[in-house]
């Protein structure tokens, strides 16, 4: 869970799948995304109503993390919280190299 400012204003709470083990159902074409800072990374949001939807490293993680999409729970329908066992990052204090 990182409290970074964008991170923190969108509510994201973010799993990590591999791209290849996500299947999107619908509305993957309305959504629209954002950069900001080192622009290595699209927060994609939903077009018709706002809502943070993942965060795409677009394989900029590969090395260290493989090719993941950050997926926000809160986006998903039934989903059981207790399973996770959360991580907190410091990203108010996160500076690029």
């Amino acid at each position: 869970m990182c409290d970074c400012s964008i991170c923190a204003r969108n509510g994201y709470l973010l799993i990590y799948p591999e791209r290849s083990e996500i299947e999107w159902l619908s509305g993957e074409d309305e959504m629209q995304e954002y950069r900001f800072a080192m622009m290595k990374k699209a927060h994609k949001f939903c077009g018709r109503c706002g809502s943070s939807i993942c965060l795409d490293p677009e394989g900029s993680w590969k090395s260290w993390a493989g090719d993941v999409v950050g997926i926000n729970v809160r986006m998903l329908d039934d989903f059981d919280f207790e399973v996770l066992h959360l991580h907190k990052k410091d990203g108010k204090n996160f500076v690029p190299s």
